[in-house]
């Protein structure tokens, strides 16, 4: 199975919750690279063996104030925000312990993404409170990001080891620097061929059949933040919007799940604590559920 199909739903209504980055949903393809093709060796070079995976993504994310009851910009700690992206991104493992992942996100931030039309009918039809501060969302703009992640791991021991990741995010939407620290218990493989990566991918079925993860991980990680499109808006004064506050410089955050992966699915849950992204606000918690299929 060298092809695989992921979806991941984020939300924090799990924590009764309905603020701050309160749903997502993502869609993803990718698939394995043939060494022998012009692809690989364009991105790993000639007589390179390198595991070379690529993925096409799409998703939507959406931003409310803590206080989702009032229309007047007094009452919100942050701006209400809608995205809605697709994207490109190409990894490279060039051993068991090392990756390397370049990415791009094109999308849209504003009314023209349709969100906030979607939740206020969402909340309508299950009988919700409808939020009622889009009218004072992040205007609509064309957000181009680019992005760059290192993986490493170091293995302590029989069932457990530490994965690094850091991280580097830059364009119109997002400006920030990450760095995450995993520990993974019990039940796992490298994560050139993890589904902690999505790498679970490979051209042998047979020994794909037989393979299987099972383990928990808990981490944490750090965030050095230059500018957040959903929280202070535009980067061009001309497209200013009516209501922005400034993201707090440092963030920490904090992972909580598990992981199981056999031959042709795999399934994960997981648990996020946000500290606080803004001055005024509080921390936040969601959680995501992934699904992916393999052919």
């Amino acid at each position: 199975m060298s092809r695989e199909i992921t979806t991941k739903a984020d939300n924090d209504i799990f924590f009764h919750t309905d603020y701050y980055y309160t749903a997502g949903l993502h869609f993803d393809y990718r698939r394995l690279v043939e060494t022998n093709t012009k692809l690989h060796q364009f991105a790993a070079g000639a007589n390179d063996s390198s595991r070379l995976l690529i993925n096409y993504k799409m998703g939507s994310k959406i931003f409310n104030s803590r206080s989702i009851f009032y229309k007047e910009i007094a009452t919100m700690d942050r701006p209400y925000a809608a995205w809605t992206y697709a994207g490109l991104d190409m990894t490279r493992f060039r051993s068991a312990t090392k990756g390397i992942r370049l990415g791009m996100e094109l999308g849209i931030v504003g009314e023209i993404t349709g969100l906030g039309q979607l939740q206020r009918w969402w909340h309508r039809q299950t009988h919700f409170l409808v939020p009622k501060g889009w009218g004072a969302q992040i205007r609509n703009e064309l957000v181009v990001n680019l992005n760059l992640n290192v993986l490493r791991s170091v293995q302590l021991g029989n069932s457990i080891d530490l994965v690094s990741h850091t991280a580097i995010y830059g364009g119109t939407g997002l400006n920030r620097i990450s760095h995450d620290v995993t520990f993974r218990f019990l039940r796992f493989k490298p994560i050139s061929l993890s589904y902690f990566t999505n790498s679970f991918l490979s051209w042998n079925k047979l020994s794909q059949k037989k393979d299987k993860e099972f383990f928990l991980f808990a981490g944490g990680g750090v965030d050095y933040t230059l500018s957040n499109i959903f929280i202070e808006g535009s980067l061009f004064q001309v497209n200013s919007s009516p209501f922005t506050v400034n993201a707090k410089t440092w963030m920490m955050r904090y992972s909580l799940g598990l992981m199981y992966s056999q031959n042709r699915s795999s399934l994960s849950a997981t648990v996020y604590h946000l500290s606080k992204e803004i001055t005024n606000g509080i921390s936040h918690n969601y959680a995501s559920l992934t699904f992916a299929y393999r052919f």
